[in-house]
């Protein structure tokens, strides 16, 4: 039946052509129910809906262009989905790449099977949404103003915290980590850079430090203990800011110089303090003395040396100018001989002069 003008009604509101096709070139108004296996060429929709009783439509491979709203339960795509409005869904599921020209607004979870996510304009922006993956976050730079929770591996050119950066189990940097502020911390209270250099123009403060590579900093280094376990080279000023601190040296530290409040430093117990070798040194040897050792020479260079106390020489004393003093007393245990002042020799024993006494009083 062909009508080249006209309508076909129905006063019952409702008309049914069985399972028989029908062909228009033009415009099909009202509601139509169509069976299964039904065949559309272009279906335009001025208004309402697309609908299936059974709860399931299937547009196959073909595309679907909308400057509407393409709103549906779940919605699995084969093809290409390109609207310019809105495409809202309660679950999205595309078995190929995904385009949005615009926006992607998703109130739940963004979930890939395999694949990545690619912005035309190269930058991809999550909101404050958090982002979960178990495989690899990879991206060029990344600003993360919210959480990245990752049982992989989280990949980027520069990674850019507004807040603070988590990482639940290791973070590996090649290049460099810039702190604008705040700190770096760890909740079992270890953090291992490995051997790789630091380099800061603020504070590096800690609880322990171990040094293996090299630390350079044009402020602080600041740790409640700072082990080294190669050279230790310190640019500039070394302070050990406490009272009573302790510099210990050696494997199991048997060597220490300690901080005296208000005075000065503490050489422990018997230790030396050599120079050139360790026959020049200064020690304790027990309680109460000073050794000075040489194995050649003690030189004093002053103009005025001042001893307090008895000088007890081993030796022979060579003086190369004169020897002034208030009495020269020399004794053996048995005889004694004194020059007292004015020149008046008294002696113990017999007086034996191999030359001439000459003098106003004999």
């Amino acid at each position: 039946m062909s009508i080249s003008d006209g309508l076909i009604t129905d006063s019952g509101g409702s008309i049914s052509f069985g399972d028989e096709n029908l062909s228009t070139t033009g415009t099909f108004s009202g509601t139509a129910t169509l069976a299964t296996g039904s065949t559309v060429g272009n279906l335009t929709l001025a208004d309402g809906s697309i609908t299936d009783s059974g709860g399931n439509i299937s547009f196959d491979n073909e595309n679907l262009s909308t400057s509407g709203t393409l709103a549906s339960g779940a919605q699995t795509i084969t093809g290409n989905v390109t609207a310019s409005d809105t495409v809202s869904a309660e679950q999205l599921t595309s078995t190929d790449d995904l385009t949005v020209a615009d926006q992607a607004s998703i109130d739940g979870t963004l979930t890939l099977a395999t694949g990545s996510i690619t912005d035309s304009d190269g930058a991809i922006d999550f909101g404050n949404e958090n982002l979960s993956t178990s495989g690899t976050l990879a991206s060029g730079a990344q600003i993360v103003t919210g959480n990245v929770t990752a049982s992989d591996t989280v990949s980027a050119e520069q990674l850019t915290s507004t807040d603070d950066l988590t990482v639940a189990d290791q973070a590996s940097i090649d290049g460099t980590l810039t702190l604008a502020t705040g700190s770096i911390t760890d909740s079992d209270g270890a953090i291992d850079f490995d051997n790789e250099n630091l380099s800061t123009s603020g504070t590096l403060a800690s609880g322990a430090q171990t040094v293996t590579g090299n630390v350079t900093a044009s402020a602080t280094v600041s740790a409640e203990q700072l082990t080294s376990t190669d050279d230790l080279t310190v640019g500039d000023d070394l302070s050990l800011a406490s009272d009573a601190a302790v510099l210990s040296l050696g494997e199991d530290g048997d060597v220490t110089l300690t901080h005296v409040p208000d005075v000065g430093i503490l050489l422990g117990d018997t230790r030396q303090m050599q120079f050139r070798d360790n026959a020049l040194k200064i020690s304790s040897t027990i309680d109460g003395q000073l050794d000075i050792d040489a194995d050649t020479e003690v030189e004093i260079t002053a103009n005025t040396v001042d001893l307090n106390g008895a000088l007890d020489v081993s030796g022979d004393v060579t003086v190369g100018a004169s020897l002034q003093t208030a009495t020269i007393d020399y004794t053996d245990g048995d005889l004694a001989i004194t020059i007292s002042d004015g020149g008046a020799v008294t002696t113990s024993g017999d007086l034996t002069v191999g030359g001439t006494i000459s003098g106003g009083n004999i």
